[in-house]
């Protein structure tokens, strides 16, 4: 059985969300859905996953696109993929919130 990280509809959630809030609280779920276990094996600067605002939420979008794979075991890849791909699915849901004029709330 697939872990719920590589499961849920993270993109058809994050879609539908319409501020902020519900774009970290999705983000929030992805992370909470991994195996404290799964991140103790990523390497030091990915396994910080409190994410609290859209700013963390950057922040940590930012670290996991510049963390080099080619030298991590291929497990921890694929979570760092679909990690990284849920992040970027979620700033791109955030920049086209703000482009409509959504109010901007941090969770």
């Amino acid at each position: 059985m697939k872990p719920l990280y590589e499961t849920a509809p993270w993109g058809e959630l994050l879609r539908a969300a319409q501020d902020e809030r519900e774009i970290v609280t999705v983000v929030r779920q992805l992370l909470y859905s991994v195996d404290p276990g799964d991140l103790k094996r990523l390497p030091a600067e990915c396994r910080d996953v409190s994410v609290t605002n859209v700013e963390t939420l950057g922040a940590w979008t930012t670290t996991l696109n510049h963390v080099e794979l080619v030298a991590i075991p291929k497990p921890q890849q694929e979570l760092l993929r679909v990690i990284a791909e849920v992040l970027t699915c979620a700033q791109a849901q955030l920049a086209s919130i703000r482009v409509r004029g959504a109010p901007a709330r941090n969770h």
